[in-house]
């Protein structure tokens, strides 16, 4: 538990001095602001910087440790403005409690000895190498999330580190999402109680940091999109909407890195910029932001694919030596085959025929079933619960009229993730997005969206229901398991030796553990070349 404290200390001081750099230096901002807004700017930041200085550098104990010290040293230059920052240390200690469990008690996700860990590693005793996919095609994809792994991790204690970036954005968001609910100063009441909602759903869903990975972190910056558009985009009375606009459109941008599946919440910021056009379109030196976040997206593809969106195989330029077109290819099948269940189905039809015309959906849905009425469950348990709190909408209001934009925007994503899901991705764990804006959506016409005073005995009583029943969870886990957090041990049965193999002067291991670059490939027919700090790998 020590090195988890430690570690989960170390780790916050860089997001929050990365954020707060970020906010005043960028952003200019000088008001007062939520500390875990200052959070999640901060990792927002933080991701995007992991991966540039991962085009030239390696992410090795050094420069994680040389950030350490950057932060240090900036806030102690800077610590009379720390005063404009709005911070409870009841909801600090209450939640540290919460997601140090979820930490000490976790288990590691089934992906990690699959690519997670080789991606991870890689990171960090390398810089990005140009055709990086040709050591594993699932490489191409390249989740920003698991760069910022690296980032975030020292070398001694990897495996433990893991699930600490996990737990500090379940942390930054319970943070985020109970500040907004408990403060009494907010004029905008029915933001309230549809982030009470969400609030719900995630802590009776999200109990265990294993199954986070690479899509549940997805799912909680989706709800901040929310969070950003409930409080700063419906009330146009301050002159700070370019900033929220432009951490609206990072975020955006931050989860199609991570997950191209949830492409259609680009919808969000593109549906901002036209309906509040007369405040947006201006020329603003910090848009620049933006493209920048877009060009670190496009070059992360390109450079380890030869692709602008990897798998998709028309966005692969063909005549680059390092472009995986074949293995966009096959893994898009691979993947469709697998999300479709084709590893399940017992009849005759071909891999072809069985993914097409939804022959797929009585296979998929015997091995689904269980899990989509679950989350079906609780969904409908998260509005039960709110509805209970604040009642059935009696009145008429001008809820669903001031937030018929939102509605707009979250019907848009709904529309675009199902045509993917049904499509391409029937995978019910990568679209939580989904069932939140049906939660959403279901909230402002069913509920009564007005947060009076009556109302907030009840709003505790479940808030400490919902917590409690969170933390027994984990506690549970540990004591009826005699769970001890052991990451050596607990992937101990997924580890295997590593072959050595050579390309030219280059050396690589088809293993997971202990030696980079990993892959799960023998490269046959590829070149190796090194240009200057540049390692490249392509077809002959």
């Amino acid at each position: 538990m020590n090195t988890i404290f430690i570690n989960f200390s170390l780790f916050l001081l860089i997001i929050f001095g990365n954020g707060f750099f970020f906010s005043k230096r960028f952003l200019k901002n000088n008001h007062k602001i939520n500390f875990y807004e200052i959070l999640l700017l901060g990792l927002v930041f933080t991701v995007f910087l992991s991966q540039l200085i991962n085009f030239f550098l390696p992410l090795n104990n050094f420069v994680t440790s040389t950030n350490i010290l950057i932060v240090f040293f900036y806030l102690m230059l800077n610590k009379l403005q720390l005063k404009n920052i709005i911070f409870d240390y009841k909801i600090f200690v209450l939640f540290l409690i919460l997601v140090l469990t979820q930490i000490y008690g976790s288990d590691f996700s089934d992906d990690l000895a699959n690519y997670h860990y080789g991606i991870i590693s890689n990171a960090d005793k390398i810089n990005l190498i140009w055709g990086i996919s040709f050591l594993h095609d699932v490489y191409g994809t390249l989740p920003i999330w698991l760069i910022t792994h690296s980032y975030l991790n020292f070398e001694v204690s990897l495996l433990q580190d893991i699930h600490i970036l996990n737990g500090l954005i379940l942390f930054i968001f319970l943070g985020l999402f109970f500040t907004e609910i408990k403060n009494n100063h907010q004029n905008n009441h029915s933001s309230k109680i549809i982030l009470f909602g969400i609030f719900v759903f995630i802590l009776i869903k999200f109990t265990r940091l294993k199954e986070f990975g690479i899509d549940r972190p997805v799912v909680l910056l989706f709800c901040s999109l929310i969070y950003y558009y409930l409080k700063y985009f419906i009330l146009i009375s301050n002159d700070n909407i370019r900033n929220n606009f432009i951490i609206v459109s990072l975020i955006s941008i931050l989860i199609i890195t991570i997950k191209i599946t949830y492409l259609p919440v680009l919808i969000f910021p593109i549906f901002l910029l036209i309906y509040y056009k007369k405040y947006l379109f201006v020329f603003e030196k910090k848009y620049f932001l933006i493209f920048l976040a877009l060009l670190i997206f496009i070059l992360k593809n390109f450079l380890s694919t030869g692709c602008i969106v990897y798998p998709i195989q028309v966005s692969c330029f063909e005549f680059i030596g390092w472009s995986n077109l074949k293995g966009a290819g096959d893994l898009a099948l691979i993947a469709e085959y697998f999300n479709k269940s084709w590893n399940l189905y017992e009849g005759t039809l071909t891999k072809s025929d069985y993914i097409s015309n939804f022959n797929w959906i009585e296979t998929w849905f015997n091995r689904g079933s269980t899990e989509i009425l679950e989350l079906l469950a609780t969904t409908l348990l998260a509005f039960i619960i709110t509805l209970c709190t604040f009642g059935f909408k009696k009145i008429k209001n001008d809820s669903k009229l001031e937030l018929s934009p939102l509605i707009k925007v979250l019907i848009f994503i709904i529309l675009g993730s199902l045509i993917i899901y049904f499509a391409k991705n029937p995978s019910i764990r990568m679209n939580f997005h989904v069932l939140i804006s049906f939660l959403v959506i279901l909230l402002i016409y069913f509920t009564n969206l007005n947060f009076e005073s009556k109302y907030k005995k009840r709003v505790y009583f479940f808030l400490i229901l919902i917590i409690s029943f969170n933390f027994y969870k984990n506690i549970n886990r540990i004591y009826s398991d005699n769970f001890i957090n052991d990451p050596i041990k607990m992937v101990s049965k997924k580890i295997y030796n590593p072959n050595k193999y050579i390309l030219n002067e280059f050396v690589y291991y088809t293993g997971w553990y202990g030696n980079s670059p990993i892959g799960n490939t023998i490269l046959v027919n590829k070149k190796y070349e090194k240009k200057l700090i540049f390692q490249i790998i392509s077809k002959k």
